[in-house]
């Protein structure tokens, strides 16, 4: 009995050694996850600040911001890069650097030539909050020397709303045959074929002809336009009307881009057919860009009216590149499109007029599918009081022998 005795002690005391042990290492690790929890919470709950101070990762030595004014005046924080050049702020449409894609936020390097195509918009952003707005088909460059912004307007149009700049560095705008110094202010400028075309809508402005030295200065409300040795002569801006009418009535070679015109066609004085564009082999015609004069000023009853003829009825579409009146960049602006999918309105070989609601055209977009209908897709419409510089009417890659006899807009629909 004894010896049974001690057995059982011996047992009972290993059993109960390893009961003590287990539990012990179980309180330990209960206490040691409370903790971390506990430090976890603090560190959530402590400033950031305070948090990277807590971080095990080096600390990376700190990057000014510079705050500059984002779409509907909302704020955006951007690095400020010390090569005094700007940053992409918005962009649509096809736009190259030097062959390569152009990023969203990315820096635009000096000295490269950016392309935009015709219907191509792009907003930047200098780090004191200059803005450059690009409307296509343009090619221009940005550089900097000494703390002085440089803009080389190769062709197309540009508008700036510039901030205050230092003493004695006036911000550049440099094209074919103008120099155009600006200290701050609101401006656009649209350069094609050794002429420039300047507006003034805030501040000063001066500009120099190249060719013999000859320097104007324009305030607030006043345009120039340099061509050839002609006379520079400052006019007051002009009056955009809220109507526009083209008839066809004579050749249209001065003021359009592709189309063929005829004398007469049926009882019609002038008419013109489009072919195909041997650029982009599309069936267009568009007018030539008046981007500082615009073509007509849109309002909310604003119509577009077409009398056309289609020998083969199928798609076309007619387009838009409206800016806003003070040369602002806001989501009302770029391109836009109308898309005809109701072929029945126009039977074939016969002229009919369509009336279409300034409403009914959409913003033009690449994220959006094209499988989607026009009337189904989600769009916005051109802003309400914006002015339209050009105008495209085509049918893509389609040949449907389209007849155009004249063109215009009205405050409201026009009824056959």
């Amino acid at each position: 009995p004894t010896k049974y005795t001690y057995q059982t002690i011996m047992k009972s005391a290993v059993l109960l050694s390893l009961f003590l042990g287990i539990s012990i290492w179980g309180g330990l690790h209960m206490f040691s996850r409370n903790n971390l929890q506990q430090k976890a919470v603090v560190q959530k709950d402590r400033p950031l600040q305070q948090q990277s101070q807590l971080s095990i990762q080096p600390k990376l030595p700190s990057v000014p911001d510079s705050k500059v004014q984002g779409l509907n005046n909302f704020p955006v924080i951007i690095h400020e890069k010390l090569s005094g050049l700007p940053i992409v702020r918005e962009m649509s449409g096809e736009i190259t650097l030097e062959n390569l894609p152009l990023v969203v936020m990315s820096e635009i390097p000096a000295n490269k030539t950016l392309f935009l195509k015709q219907t191509a918009s792009l907003l930047c952003t200098y780090t004191d909050g200059t803005n450059i707005y690009v409307q296509g088909p343009s090619s221009l460059n940005f550089s900097e020397e000494a703390g002085q912004k440089k803009v080389q307007i190769l062709k197309g149009n540009v508008a700036g709303s510039v901030a205050k700049q230092p003493p004695g560095k006036p911000l550049l705008m440099i094209t074919q045959d103008s120099m155009i110094e600006v200290v701050g202010t609101e401006l656009a400028v649209s350069s094609n074929n050794n002429t420039t075309d300047l507006s003034v809508s805030e501040g000063i402005v001066k500009m120099q002809r190249k060719e013999d030295g000859k320097q104007v200065e324009l305030v607030a409300g006043q345009c120039v336009e340099t061509t050839g040795k002609k006379e520079m002569q400052v006019q007051k801006l002009r009056t955009i009307s809220t109507s526009w009418s083209e008839g066809f009535d004579q050749d249209i070679k001065e003021l359009w881009k592709g189309g063929t015109w005829f004398n007469s066609e049926d009882d019609k004085q002038g008419v013109v057919f489009l072919p195909i564009m041997p650029e982009n082999n599309k069936y267009q015609i568009n007018t030539i860009a008046k981007w500082t004069a615009g073509l007509f000023q849109l309002t909310p009853n604003s119509h577009l009216n077409l009398t056309i003829k289609l020998d083969s009825p199928s798609f076309y579409h007619v387009m838009l590149n409206v800016r806003s009146r003070d040369f602002q960049f806001n989501e009302g602006c770029g391109t836009f499109e109308y898309q005809e999918s109701n072929f029945n309105r126009i039977p074939v070989g016969e002229w009919r007029t369509v009336s279409i609601p300034i409403a009914e055209f959409k913003k033009t977009s690449k994220s959006v599918s094209n499988d989607i209908g026009f009337e189904f897709r989600p769009g916005v419409p051109p802003v309400t009081d914006g002015v339209v510089f050009n105008l495209l009417v085509n049918s893509e890659k389609i040949d449907q022998q389209m007849w155009i006899d004249k063109i215009w807009v009205t405050q409201e629909p026009v009824l056959e």
